[in-house]
């Protein structure tokens, strides 16, 4: 009986902790109204999702394409109004795509990260997202050295998942508030990573990765955004993402330029052999399981889409040439 009762009490606490996953979107999930269009008829849909995209009056050449995942409980257009991607598309004139899940496929519509099945090359769910980027590169002439994808919660473990999956299709991914590649493979095991973080050691979470794609020596950059206070996804799975993306890039565990901001927010930046950053990670204090314009913003320098902060990048040079740490204050609408 005791065995028992102890069973019944972790099932309860699980149960919970999966509700408060999905708690992230107000009750009745009215659909938010933007400027997103529904595309149909994009190509194969083995995962049975819906697409939209954007794309701004004024369209460069080539352009690039950023594919962005919604979380659990929300739809592309909600996570549109936080994120912000549309803005930025139409003021350097690149395209976003945005997947939905389905509900016929997740009860509470996550992505299915966790699942090799869907997750994988050959998944479903990656399939049809491949499917749209293709779409897209076609009618568009998109730059293939400049297709990104990024997401949230559960949309930024499928990001992850897929930098994996298509590694020469990717050129850099952005990851908020998500988890590390292959941490679980089934919901129980989600769940576990989700509040206990990843108990594999850096080489174990890389070799695993490199168990899906053997033959892959070059992997895309990786930005990491998490909050501290993130009572959903526990924040050691934002260290241990970056700890397996450092073991398959071949990096030491210091980084090599580290700024701190007085609004609560550290950058931790890795740069490869040729002095180029591929990784970073931004953590920030105060945050909790949420997502935030100043994110969007961030990932879009990264990605190269728009020029960084003059001011922000001379405070780097600075802190580079005289190893002395710069603290500043960066006034912010984010709640």
């Amino acid at each position: 009986m005791h065995r028992l009762g102890r069973t019944i009490e972790e099932l309860a606490r699980a149960r919970q902790q999966w509700l408060r996953l999905f708690d992230l979107v107000p009750a009745g999930r009215a659909e938010v109204k933007g400027p997103l269009v529904e595309v149909a008829g994009f190509g194969s849909n083995p995962g049975n999702l819906r697409m939209h995209v954007f794309v701004p009056p004024v369209l460069k050449a080539h352009p690039a394409l950023v594919v962005a995942l919604h979380g659990c409980g929300q739809s592309p257009a909600q996570y549109e109004q936080r994120a912000g991607w549309c803005d930025l598309a139409a003021g350097h004139g690149f395209l976003v795509c945005y997947p939905q899940q389905q509900e016929a496929n997740n009860s509470q519509s996550c992505f299915n990260w966790f699942s090799p099945r869907r997750r994988q090359r050959d998944g479903a769910e990656a399939v049809s997202i491949r499917e749209m980027i293709g779409h897209l590169s076609k009618l568009h002439a998109v730059d293939p050295a400049r297709i990104f994808i990024t997401g949230f919660s559960a949309g930024g473990a499928m990001s992850a998942a897929l930098l994996v999956a298509y590694p020469d299709v990717f050129a850099a991914g952005a990851v908020i508030a998500g988890l590390p590649v292959g941490v679980a493979d089934t919901v129980p095991a989600a769940i576990e990573a989700m509040q206990k973080g990843d108990l594999r050691t850096g080489p174990q979470a890389a070799a695993a990765v490199r168990l899906e794609a053997p033959e892959v020596s070059q992997w895309p950059r990786l930005l990491v955004w998490h909050g501290l206070s993130d009572e959903v996804v526990a924040p050691s799975n934002a260290v241990a993402l970056v700890r397996q993306w450092r073991h398959l890039q071949g990096l030491r565990a210091i980084p090599d330029d580290e700024l701190w901001m007085v609004g609560g927010r550290r950058r931790c930046i890795w740069r490869n052999a040729k002095g180029r950053d591929v990784i970073e990670h931004h953590i920030v204090a105060g945050l909790g399981h949420m997502l935030v314009p100043s994110s969007t913003e961030a990932i879009a320098e990264f990605f190269g889409l728009k020029r960084p902060n003059l001011v922000g990048r001379l405070l780097e040079k600075w802190t580079r040439l005289t190893d002395m740490p710069i603290i500043f204050v960066r006034r912010s609408r984010d709640p």
